[in-house]
């Protein structure tokens, strides 16, 4: 079985400009559908489709500003794997890659470095796709009460009720 080699590392160009950054790509292919949403929870479409852009915003600020300081799961991963002092951000159309900013150049990286970057990879990746999970999202609907569908009186009542902090 082959290790994880220089070659495996991905690159991604910083803004605009010539410098080649190293990166995960974390692109979304998959996340759950309104249909799922409607399935699990019975509400209507319209409150489906509602539910799953706001699972999609949730979890995109959960991975990438979520703290407190205003860093997320990404950030958290670099620090843990690649040290400390490093910028971590998005980049691509729709912040499609994570770039790390800070490291010494990957030609230099000896055989440590190269294992804390594979597993600075494989956490992000892992943690994406976990994300972006039915599993996660339901839960994170079940979790927030978003499913209370407005397009039921029943719906209407039990959120006016929740507001209120009635039992």
């Amino acid at each position: 079985m082959r290790g994880y080699t220089k070659q495996d590392i991905d690159f991604h160009r910083e803004g605009y400009g010539d410098r080649f950054l190293p990166a995960v790509k974390v692109k979304v292919y998959n996340f759950p559908t309104a249909d799922m949403v409607i399935d699990r929870f019975g509400c209507c479409e319209s409150t489906a489709k509602k539910l799953v852009d706001w699972a999609w915003e949730s979890q995109q600020e959960h991975f990438w500003n979520e703290g407190m300081d205003g860093k997320g799961e990404a950030h958290d991963s670099a620090e843990h794997h690649l040290g400390h002092g490093l910028t971590v951000h998005g980049e691509g159309r729709s912040s499609g890659w994570v770039v790390v900013n800070g490291l010494p150049d990957a030609d230099e990286w000896d055989g440590v470095a190269l294992q804390r970057w594979a597993m600075f990879e494989r956490e992000v990746r892992a943690e994406v796709k976990y994300l972006c999970s039915w599993e996660a999202v339901e839960e994170l609907i079940d979790m927030n009460k978003w499913a209370v569908d407005p397009c039921s009186i029943q719906g209407m009542v039990n959120t006016a009720l929740d507001a209120i902090g009635a039992p």
